[in-house]
């Protein structure tokens, strides 16, 4: 309990029941033990005196329950947050695992599209590789051994050998630096 409650409460005690300046005028004798006018409490006063005193005893309470609602509000925002942690690292494992499907298919497959082209004709393989993509195309010739992309560069159209020759060229230079 607080103080301020205990001093009231001692007050009342004491003093009985308070006095109200209402009833000092209908009572003229003028009793003793009363209390002068200036100490006497009007009926408001004891009202909110008596308001203050409850509101004064039950703070803490309602301090602990309101502590206590967000701890639990707290607590279940956190475990929600932690259900959603554990589920994006599942889907990041599940997406680091079909990245790496992806890139070891690629590889093989670029592996398999180069092993292809190398047993072509150079005449065949150039004529094919002039319609696919440049980049795709000085791809696939940078992968090959230099006397085998050689030959197929050979033959090719001169503009077309020589768009795809500049793109490796700058590949290669990225690569460098």
């Amino acid at each position: 309990m607080s103080p301020r409650f205990l001093f009231l409460s001692l007050a009342f005690l004491l003093i009985g029941s308070p006095v109200h300046a209402a009833d000092e005028k209908s009572d003229a004798s003028g009793k003793a033990g009363r209390l002068p006018q200036h100490l006497q409490l009007s009926k408001e006063e004891v009202i909110l005196s008596d308001e203050a005193a409850y509101c004064d005893a039950i703070v803490d309470q309602a301090r602990e329950l309101r502590y206590s609602a967000r701890e639990e509000e707290l607590q279940t925002m956190q475990s929600d947050l932690e259900r959603g942690l554990e589920l994006m690292e599942r889907k990041k494992a599940e997406f680091e695992k079909w990245v790496q499907r992806r890139e070891d298919f690629a590889t093989r497959a670029s592996e398999a599209l180069i092993a292809i082209y190398e047993r072509m004709r150079p005449d065949a393989a150039a004529e094919r590789l002039t319609i696919v993509d440049p980049m795709l195309a000085s791809a696939i010739l940078l992968k090959m051994p230099p006397g085998k992309s050689g030959t197929i560069l050979n033959e090719m159209e001169a503009k077309k050998a020589a768009g795809i020759t500049a793109i490796m060229a700058a590949s290669a230079d990225r690569g460098n630096g």
